[in-house]
């Protein structure tokens, strides 16, 4: 049956089901399946949205029971619907035979998350749900409860427990066919937006702390081959004679304006880079203290493990990449005069990002062995 046509009558067909008793999600898409002799095999991401769809539209009611030791969502028409005697409502004919157009059971795509697949999807639909903590809890444990039945009843019929799981989330579909909207740009959740600002910190405090750590880079090259080698002097006629009367008053040890100036620009150097450690130490130890405080499983699971790491190493690598080229061009165009800043951060840079590619590594393997 074709979409548009399904999406006319799916209303009906679950008011047929309904009129002959009550009965919660899974139960209701298992009568739907067996009162057709299978021809309505319709995936939850299709039935869901259109009992939340009838219910708006006050042609169904549901209540919260506990069955076999669980709670459920029970679905149920109004008194206004049932005391109608309508024949369409609640004759559910056998339909004929079924027409093959290639879209029914077309595989939306099972979860991708390592580790127990019912709870990544679980926690992917819970950050991206909206509407009062009420709704939101009763939609979570709907859901749960029906992909749990459906695993219960792969394994019953001899699948292993992962491709129960699979098959439940291939049924069910994806995570925005639940709420029956599109997958559109939505606010963020307040965790993805906790696990942004991890991200943020984390790469942030490395990165000033990668800046700090090339200022003493910088100093130990400083000592070793001097200030020309740590940064350029102006060129001639660009700086004024209250310029050099300002640097030689800041070295008294010389009475050349070139060396006093090249001294000020090092100084200059060193000093930013001293501050900038002092923020990265800062910016880690903000991180440290909101991922302690910040340790619930959708913050965990609102990015992909690894993502902080990930663009971590990234960064620091295309910097190491722009210093080295700095680097490069003033050996070849200045003969090695100020070279010593962009070497101290490409030293530093690359470093970072080594750091970074190992706890990528770390945390991608570390994954794959709880998939396992």
């Amino acid at each position: 049956m074709q979409a548009e046509k399904l999406k006319g009558h799916l209303d009906l067909l679950l008011l047929s089901v309904l009129s002959r008793g009550p009965g919660h999600g899974y139960e209701v898409i298992t009568r739907l399946k067996v009162g057709s002799d299978g021809a309505f095999e319709l995936p939850e991401g299709t039935v869901y949205p259109a009992l939340h769809r009838m219910e708006d539209a006050g042609l169904r009611a549901s209540s919260w029971e506990v069955v076999a030791g669980r709670r459920r969502r029970i679905y149920h028409l109004t008194a206004e619907v049932q005391r109608l005697d309508d024949a369409g409502a609640r004759g559910l004919r056998r339909p004929g035979p079924r027409r093959d157009d290639g879209r029914h059971g077309v595989s939306r795509g099972t979860a991708d998350a390592p580790g127990d697949l019912i709870e990544d999807y679980l926690d992917r639909l819970l950050v991206s749900l909206s509407g009062s903590p009420r709704q939101v809890r009763h939609t979570m444990a709907e859901v749960e409860a029906h992909l749990r039945d459906a695993v219960a009843e792969g394994v019953a019929a001899g699948l292993p427990e992962e491709t129960a799981q699979a098959r439940a989330l291939e049924r069910i579909g994806p995570v925005h066919a639940v709420t029956g909207r599109p997958a559109v740009f939505t606010r963020p959740s307040a965790a993805l937006l906790r696990r942004i600002s991890l991200t943020c910190a984390l790469v942030g405090g490395a990165g000033f702390v990668a800046i700090g750590a090339a200022g003493l880079i910088g100093r130990l090259l400083q000592a070793l081959k001097g200030n020309l080698f740590m940064t350029t002097p102006f060129p001639p006629g660009t700086y004024t004679q209250a310029d050099c009367a300002r640097w030689l008053a800041g070295n008294r040890g010389t009475r050349s304006c070139v060396t006093a100036m090249l001294a000020d620009h090092a100084f200059d150097y060193l000093l930013q880079a001293t501050a900038c450690g002092l923020l990265g130490l800062l910016g880690l130890a903000a991180y440290l203290f909101l991922r302690h405080r910040w340790r619930d499983r959708a913050t965990a699971t609102a990015l992909p493990a690894g993502t902080a790491e990930g663009r971590g190493a990234i960064l620091a690598g295309l910097a190491a990449v722009v210093f080295f080229g700095q680097v490069a061009d003033l050996e070849t165009v200045q003969h090695g005069v100020g070279v010593g800043e962009p070497l101290s951060l490409g030293i530093a840079a690359a470093v970072t990002a080594v750091v970074f590619t190992l706890a990528l590594y770390r945390r991608v393997r570390a994954a794959r062995l709880r998939a396992a």
